[in-house]
């Protein structure tokens, strides 16, 4: 009993560190901007206006836009959790990204939380807080935390069911029923946060039903399960939809651009998936990814909704038509890690056996060391770097044009601007993207705002009104 206690103070210890370590080299390098990504800008548009409530005429402006540009940019709106979760942040320190940023930062700290207690459970202390060390280090993290995007608020979610899923015990029918229930509500949250989280509830119910073919529980418990958690999700969805516009048409319309060969690039796309989170580094790859085949050749059966999950999201991102990285997957992460651990172990088994000194500091984790010890390097060689990168939106030439938009132009004008939403968060005016001569004369814009390093179309006639080192401003109409 001692011991243990000593482990769960090492445990706790340990993930404190790290996280605290991971929450502060963050703070340090937040900026307060972002890039040119449009979905930032609708996520917090959605909660701006939440908190002016005028959420309808937000969506038909947006879809208005998505509508007239060369192609759909994104859905006309995204989920409603991630802009609910910004809205009071929103209220209280308007257009502060700062603010916005610490709000991911804190849902990757609860994440992190999350996985320890996974990773304690089946693995044990040591490997929990090794895997913590991976994840809090690593600077993929760090630097898309700097970013105000659902995916890592969506993550935390996730792994709240996971842990929900595989450790809340089944004692009885009230037991189990109560079980599906949360189950189903915190994933219903975590759709309602990010679409793609939908592999997540596919795998609980397909998992279910392995263990019933393998009669690991009856027919009766698969059903009771089912409706229970079936009925949850299917309520919040209901409601939601009810309250708060939905963005399936924008995914529909997304997804029917899929290709018999878009099927075969993706396939080939995700094939270097960890490669992006181990620095482009074919030495961590190899190292590391012989052995996650081996831990879930050697775990399946006792992993099997694990596995089913990463089968499932995968099938999941191969049948998508656009390509994200690693932001479609980082939720997967730390089960590569764990079925490398699994793989390390079963490898150095033998050896442990015999050899005392590597059974006791862990010797055979020393890849892992070494990628702690070279994001601990990266990161503070970069931190100058991360912190003044991806901050397009506020650079000299950038505040120049919204300068210009907003005191020069009308707020009835309309624009041709390759960020429609961005131009709509921050100057309050509406804008199509279109590409070629004949769209851009055809459209009804009164603007047309042309960034430096573009495909520049006829402009015989048109008078330039501003210009910059980045942008030109030509007046249509």
């Amino acid at each position: 009993m001692k011991f243990k206690r000593q482990k769960i103070c090492l445990l706790v210890f340990g993930v404190l560190i790290f996280s605290a370590l991971n929450f502060c080299y963050t703070y340090s390098i937040l900026n307060n901007g972002h890039n040119w990504g449009g979905d930032f800008a609708l996520y917090i548009s959605q909660a701006k206006a939440i908190v002016n409530g005028n959420t309808y005429n937000l969506y038909e402006a947006s879809k208005a836009s998505c509508d007239g540009s060369y192609e759909r940019l994104n859905p006309d709106v995204y989920p409603l959790v991630f802009p609910l979760m910004l809205s009071p942040i929103y209220a209280l320190f308007n257009l502060n990204f700062v603010a916005f940023k610490i709000l991911v930062v804190c849902c990757f700290v609860v994440f992190l939380c999350t996985v320890c207690y996974l990773i304690y459970k089946k693995l044990g202390a040591f490997e929990a807080i090794l895997i913590v060390g991976l994840l809090a280090t690593s600077n993929f993290f760090i630097v898309f935390n700097n970013n105000v995007l659902a995916d890592v608020p969506a993550m935390m979610w996730i792994w709240l069911g996971i842990i929900i899923y595989l450790f809340k015990k089944e004692k009885n029918t009230k037991t189990i029923l109560f079980k599906f229930f949360i189950l189903g509500l915190v994933l219903a949250v975590a759709f309602h946060t990010k679409t793609l989280s939908i592999s997540v509830v596919g795998s609980v119910l397909l998992t279910e039903l392995i263990f019933y073919f393998q009669n690991k529980i009856t027919l009766k418990n698969l059903i009771m399960k089912s409706i229970s958690f079936s009925t949850v999700f299917i309520s919040v969805y209901i409601f939601v939809n009810f309250i708060y516009p939905s963005s399936s048409n924008g995914y529909i319309q997304q997804s029917s651009k899929l290709t018999l060969q878009i099927v075969i690039d993706n396939i080939w796309y995700y094939t270097n998936a960890p490669s992006w989170f181990l620095y482009d580094s074919n030495t961590f790859v190899w190292l590391t990814f012989p052995f996650v085949v081996l831990g879930v050749y050697h775990q399946v059966k006792q992993n099997i909704f694990l596995c089913v999950l990463i089968f499932v999201h995968f099938l999941l991102l191969i049948l998508w038509p656009y390509q994200q990285g690693l932001r479609f997957l980082i939720f997967l992460v730390p089960l590569y890690y764990y079925f490398a651990c699994i793989g390390y172990s079963l490898l150095f088994q033998s050896l442990v056996k015999k050899i005392k000194f590597v059974s006791l500091y862990k010797l055979h984790f020393m890849v892992f060391y070494v990628i702690i010890f070279y994001s601990i390097f990266i990161a503070f060689s970069n931190q100058t770097l991360y912190k003044t990168q991806d901050n397009e939106i506020m650079s000299n030439e950038a505040k120049e044009l919204f300068e210009f938009v907003y005191t020069k132009t009308k707020y009835t004008d309309k624009f041709i601007f390759f960020k429609p939403n961005v131009l709509r968060l921050i100057c309050n005016r509406e804008s199509i993207y279109v590409l070629n001569t004949n769209a851009i004369s055809s459209s009804n814009a009164n603007y047309w705002i042309y960034k430096q390093g573009d495909k520049l179309a006829d402009t015989t006639g048109l008078k330039i009104m501003f210009n910059n080192n980045e942008f030109l401003v030509f007046k249509l109409k």
